[in-house]
């Protein structure tokens, strides 16, 4: 394990993980873990949590019946309205992702 490695671990037992915004002990708006939100988000930041999220829609709709077979663009498209309107807001477009199913 490296150094980074060791870090990660430490600070992830020492803040713990909250998945919504609190105040913490010094009144920040914080989440995640211990991640200081009043201290803005760096670009590369910013980046690889875009990047994560996408990872994670992709993974979710791949599965999924209507997905098999799409073209990257295609896929691409679906995962973008999965990021804005959330996984449970594009699920709801029963026949768009009939459609999509069938090709159409």
């Amino acid at each position: 394990m490296n150094a980074v490695d060791l870090a990660v671990a430490q600070l992830k037992m020492a803040e713990g993980f909250r998945h919504v915004l609190y105040r913490d002990t010094t009144g920040h708006l914080t989440i995640g873990y211990g991640f200081n939100v009043d201290a803005g988000l760096s670009e590369p930041s910013a980046a690889a949590l875009l990047t994560s999220q996408v990872i994670e829609i992709e993974e979710t709709l791949a599965p999924m019946p209507w997905a098999q077979g799409l073209d990257d663009a295609r896929f691409s498209a679906i995962i973008n309205m999965g990021f804005n309107v959330g996984i449970h807001g594009l699920l709801a477009f029963v026949q768009m992702l009939s459609a999509v199913q069938s090709k159409n």
